[in-house]
């Protein structure tokens, strides 16, 4: 497995979140790459604005499920109102669940400016944690293209991404 520290000899270029070195392209937490692709895998490079998810639906699935299950209590509750009976007040617990499943929700429906980098097997998905420059990221995609020889495309979801000017490669 490649080594996904930089080098002395290369420390890279990095903006907001995202890394490029020697070895590949990483999203990183501080020092760690979280996601990281070898640079032997990588085939094209393309920015977008969308979902951070590495698989939206399947995040959506997901968070509907838990919030389904947070609420029953309620309607549990609404069933013992109604027709009479017990109920146990510890299934008021469940109801914990219920940040989850909006965080989750909130996870796949948010949109985010991602360095989507393509390889042959698959898509992996590189999120500016905190960047909302698009010139700026547009600028580091290009450099990171130029520096280590990857394609680079920009994604027609881009001309949605606020009040910024028309994107050409």
């Amino acid at each position: 497995m490649p080594n996904d520290k930089p080098t002395d000899k290369d420390q890279g270029l990095r903006y907001d979140s995202v890394k490029a070195w020697d070895a590949g392209i990483g999203e990183m937490d501080r020092t760690r790459a979280v996601v990281f692709v070898p640079r032997a895998d990588v085939r094209s490079l393309e920015l977008a604005y969308g979902s951070g998810a590495e698989r939206p639906l399947v995040v959506i699935l997901l968070a509907v499920a838990v919030l389904a299950v947070s609420v029953s209590p309620l309607l549990f509750l609404l069933a013992v109102l109604t027709f009479g009976g017990q109920m146990n007040g510890k299934l008021f617990y469940i109801l914990s669940f219920t940040p989850l499943g909006l965080w989750l929700l909130r996870f796949a429906l948010k949109k985010r400016l991602v360095l989507v980098v393509h390889t042959a097997k698959e898509r992996r998905k590189m999120v500016f944690q905190g960047s909302s420059d698009l010139v700026a990221v547009r600028d580091f995609v290009h450099q990171i293209g130029s520096r280590y020889g990857y394609p680079v495309a920009f994604s027609e979801t881009l001309q949605s991404f606020g009040s910024v000017p028309q994107i050409t490669s």
